[in-house]
């Protein structure tokens, strides 16, 4: 075999294994394909506190009034939060997430952005705010700066439940 022969089979033996590696990514993979720093996921994984809130995009209208919510996250107006302590919770959640995280991050943002969840971790003194769009599959994040990506269609029944289990309100669609 000549040299330039060898050569040629190490590069596609290294491309090939770069490919496999990207299209079934890890979740700690995952994270750091779609965007988001090293820093970000080791504080979403490793919380020492983990909220989970409950927004409602929009001030409601009622009685031909707009009815705004006294707390507010990122600009959204709070419904209820709840803290999640067990760890296995805590990944189902972040698993359920993760999921909807692409490979890629794509570079296009969502013509709408009406967040109905949140979370916000808190790791060695640092919080980390993902604010989620389920309806049109947007994620805004809020470490050292603020970014946004764009998830795959996803599923936020473990959200939703967590919430009603611990009594917290859901925003209405």
């Amino acid at each position: 075999m000549k040299y330039w022969q060898k050569i040629l089979m190490m590069m596609t033996v290294v491309v090939i294994s770069a490919w496999i590696i990207l299209e079934q990514p890890s979740n700690s993979l995952r994270l750091a394909y779609a965007g988001l720093p090293l820093e970000t996921s080791r504080a979403l994984k490793q919380a020492d506190r983990f909220l989970l809130f409950s927004l409602q995009p929009y001030p409601k209208l009622e009685s031909g009034k707009f009815v705004y919510l006294p707390e507010k996250f990122h600009g959204y107006g709070v419904l209820g939060k709840t803290e999640i302590t067990d760890k296995d919770e805590r990944k189902r959640l972040l698993d359920q997430l993760f999921d909807c995280i692409p490979n890629r991050r794509p570079l296009s943002f969502a013509e709408c952005f009406n967040p109905r969840h949140a979370i916000r971790v808190t790791h060695n003194g640092e919080t980390v705010d993902l604010v989620i769009c389920f309806e049109c599959d947007g994620l805004k994040i809020f470490d050292s700066k603020e970014s946004f990506l764009n998830l795959k269609s996803v599923n936020h029944s473990e959200f939703n439940r967590v919430l009603k289990a611990a009594g917290v309100k859901l925003a209405e669609y």
